[in-house]
């Protein structure tokens, strides 16, 4: 990967906690943690065994509280600006997409979409936890 272009994901988290998974170019760390701490969204980094690219992962608890897509999503927007000028590689729906420009409606939908599809994977591990609750196992 060239400087010129940033990797910035955004994942699903840990069923029941809460979080989105920032996955991102080893130069853009600072200034996304900097953002987060600005909008005060909890956060914290998380280490993954891969054999695949080198990304930085942050755990960002934005899914329990109002406002937390909205805040996440000024931290999305003031790092793009930060780096206007540079392709970024973004992750929707599973596939990455590749902009040259910055639009906040497919932000804040993809966002939307995350949330949703986090929601989905709560309800399923908690579906899941409850039939091993009721047929004895542990």
């Amino acid at each position: 990967m060239t400087e010129d272009v940033v990797e910035l994901y955004v994942t699903l988290g840990h069923p029941g906690d809460d979080t989105f998974n920032l996955r991102m170019s080893p130069g853009i760390v600072d200034e996304v943690l900097a953002s987060l701490d600005e909008q005060g969204i909890a956060h914290g980094g998380i280490i993954e065994m891969s054999a695949g690219p080198e990304l930085y992962i942050e755990a960002v608890r934005v899914l329990g509280g109002a406002g937390g897509l909205a805040a996440l999503a000024s931290v999305i927007k003031t790092v793009v600006k930060r780096n206007e000028g540079k392709h970024f590689l973004i992750e929707r729906d599973g596939e990455k997409i590749e902009a040259d420009g910055y639009s906040e409606d497919a932000v804040e939908r993809i966002l939307k979409n995350r949330a949703e599809e986090q929601a989905a994977r709560d309800q399923e591990w908690k579906r899941v936890l409850g039939d091993q609750d009721q047929s004895g196992d542990t």
